[in-house]
């Protein structure tokens, strides 16, 4: 029989807290992403939408210095990005992300493609859509 100080029994409750919690809404998560429309990447001649859980953003090709294939501390290889110079958008979270990754930013998902395809796919569209002189705001 496993015995414990009574000091000690909080940090149990919050293991027992912590993955109660991971097997209710993992799998919550897991259907949300399963609704059409939650996650998408879509391509237009002024830049690139993402959408993830919903959340969606958009990013100007001219905006984005190039993108590139990278597995980030031994994880699947995802498709990256770097910002250009003139972009001054989340500079703190740019900062961070390149000092902890490597990178600036990130695909959320390879959308079924091969990360290297993708990667090619998406710098021929910054390359025929992306004015070359255009500073971004």
């Amino acid at each position: 029989m496993l015995q414990s100080d009574e000091g000690e029994v909080w940090k149990g409750w919050i293991v027992l807290i912590f993955c109660g919690l991971c097997s209710v809404v993992g799998p919550i998560l897991a259907i949300v992403m399963l609704i059409p429309g939650s996650s998408y990447l879509k391509l237009t001649r002024e830049g690139f939408e993402i959408s993830y859980f919903f959340r969606k953003t958009f990013i100007r090709w001219s905006e984005v210095d190039s993108f590139r294939v990278v597995a980030v501390n031994g994880v699947k290889p995802m498709v990256y990005f770097d910002y250009n110079q003139n972009y001054q958008k989340r500079a703190v979270a740019r900062y961070l992300s390149n000092i902890i990754a490597g990178v600036e930013a990130g695909l959320p998902d390879n959308y079924g493609k091969d990360p290297e395809e993708l990667a090619r796919l998406m710098n021929e569209w910054k390359q025929k859509y992306a004015p070359t002189s255009a500073l971004t705001s």
